[in-house]
């Protein structure tokens, strides 16, 4: 139960135990992504172009507060490079970035 959860418009779910290995995997992953691509716009574009915002808007779904932090994190350096679709539509973590 975490507040970036709710803050973000997710809802609570009531999953089972969680492997913790998967979950460390899954940090670590989004990591080294976003140390990968921070401060290289030819990189941040790239994951634009293959279509990672659709994917890291189901890993935000994870209730697990360092997993939505790298998720807002990649967000937030994607956030320029995103279409006006992609704003003008209310996208729940990029509203919560952009205040």
């Amino acid at each position: 139960s975490s507040g970036i959860n709710a803050e973000y418009g997710g809802e609570e779910s009531t999953v089972g135990p969680v492997c913790w290995r998967n979950m460390f995997s899954t940090i670590n992953m989004l990591r080294i992504l976003q140390k990968f691509t921070k401060w290289r716009a030819p990189r941040v574009i790239y994951l634009n172009v293959y279509k990672s915002p659709p994917i890291l808007k189901k890993t935000l779904k994870v209730s697990h507060p360092m997993v939505q932090l790298y998720v807002l994190k990649l967000f937030k350096g994607q956030a320029r490079y995103m279409g006006c679709r992609f704003r003008s539509r209310r996208f729940c973590p990029y509203s919560a970035l952009i205040p």
